[in-house]
């Protein structure tokens, strides 16, 4: 079964916190959840996305298996839009 992890992604991308992994071993749902939640983003500075965790790597992120379905919020819009970061 396939895991994800929650990280946080800022737009400075020398924010200390880019990258930082909030939560893992995550099912789908749970990650999909958690990104549609309004208080994991705020708008133009940061946002929650998540990643299909690789147990070769973990906890870093890998870039191939990037499932960022929202790109800026990790979830869908009304009617599944596809949001925009930023």
């Amino acid at each position: 079964m396939e895991t994800y992890k929650i990280v946080r992604k800022y737009r400075d991308t020398n924010h200390p916190d880019n990258n930082k992994v909030i939560q893992c071993g995550l099912t789908l749902e749970e990650a999909q959840e958690h990104c549609k939640d309004p208080a994991t983003h705020e708008k133009g500075v940061w946002f929650d996305c998540f990643y299909e965790e690789d147990p070769r790597d973990n906890p870093g992120p890998s870039a191939t298996k990037a499932l960022n379905l929202m790109y800026g919020n990790c979830g869908y819009g009304r009617a599944g839009q596809l949001l925009r970061p930023f």
